[in-house]
């Protein structure tokens, strides 16, 4: 493939090209990702922590990203305390792309961890029932350090 000749084109979302122009496989994030709710608390780039998940609700998605391409899944906080009875309705709109680093199963529990990787905003429901799936459009953080309200 020439790089030259693909200089001009759309660089796909979540993307972060190297000094070359080129792309590293790991760094695409993919449009359609599985979505696990979290209750109390948002979530956000460059975090790393365990989820705990009850394993009757959540295991058959955290199965579905085990044998996708990229083990990544997106959390989204919502409405309410009772986030294994949470609909769609009740998703805020903008999550957090997690990777999925290590999960394990304790009786009926899964212990995942993961760790922030990109802000996104639920565009369309793929999947209205668990597990949720949905398309999202990414949004890359900004060079907060440059912005002169910050530093003071």
């Amino acid at each position: 493939m020439d790089i030259e000749h693909n200089k001009n084109q759309k660089k796909p979302q979540g993307a972060e090209p190297d000094r070359q122009g080129l792309v590293r496989s790991g760094e695409i994030l993919p449009a359609l990702i599985h979505i696990l709710p979290l209750s109390n608390r948002p979530f956000f780039p460059g975090q790393a922590m365990p989820l705990v998940l009850d394993a009757q609700h959540w295991s058959r998605t955290l199965e579905a990203v085990g044998e996708a391409e990229q083990p990544v899944l997106g959390v989204v906080a919502v409405k309410g305390e009772a986030a294994e009875q949470a609909g769609v309705a009740d998703f805020y709109r903008m999550g957090t792309v997690c990777r999925v680093h290590h999960v394990h199963r304790e009786a009926d529990k899964l212990q995942v961890m993961v760790s922030g990787v990109a802000r996104f905003r639920v565009e369309r429901w793929a999947s209205r029932e668990p597990p949720f799936t949905a398309r999202v459009r990414y949004f890359p953080e900004t060079g907060y350090k440059d912005v002169p309200e910050i530093k003071a």
